[in-house]
């Protein structure tokens, strides 16, 4: 579950992410006031898709912020996001993990690969699963276990100028 602020127009959603059927993911999604808790219209949509008890309990963990640019490829008909100037926030905490030179550019298709997964094989960069959510939560909360993401943090987001204030991690 999150919220998700789009700056070009200021709008702000609630969308909740469940996974379906053969490693499809299913989003549904309201606007949502500009917050950093759930509204009741918030609370009420959650419960609907998870449950009242879990609706109940969230509390805001992380922040993540990147601007995006989206191509769309009309030929393919597909589209590219490039995610870059992304940073993390413990919401707990306040710590940031701060990826300036860092690009995430993911084809939006099916299981064809487009002319930008092409290109950039033959630069020598090959798919990654990733997870900003999931790389963010371990490289800011030390407690968590970084052993899925370990190999993407290692291998990605080395970044001399990337660093949490928390106990020295480096991105």
């Amino acid at each position: 579950m999150r919220t998700r602020t789009y700056e070009n127009d200021g709008s702000t959603w609630l969308e909740v992410k469940r996974r379906g059927p053969r490693g499809t993911t299913n989003k549904r999604r309201i606007r949502h006031p500009e917050s950093d808790r759930l509204s009741a219209a918030g609370v009420e949509f959650v419960s609907e898709i998870v449950s009242p008890e879990v609706a109940g309990q969230l509390v805001p963990v992380l922040e993540t912020a990147y601007t995006r640019t989206t191509l769309f490829l009309p030929a393919e008909e597909s589209r590219v996001t490039i995610d870059f100037d992304l940073y993390w926030v413990d919401a707990a905490f306040g710590e940031t993990v701060n990826l300036p030179d860092a690009v995430i550019i993911e084809a939006k298709t099916g299981s064809t690969p487009t002319s930008v997964d092409r290109h950039l094989w033959r630069l020598g960069h090959r798919p990654v699963r990733i997870s900003k959510f999931g790389v963010g939560m371990a490289v800011l909360d030390p407690q968590l276990s970084r052993l899925k993401w370990h190999r993407v943090i290692e291998n990605n987001f080395t970044n001399p100028h990337a660093q949490a204030s928390r106990k020295g991690i480096a991105a």
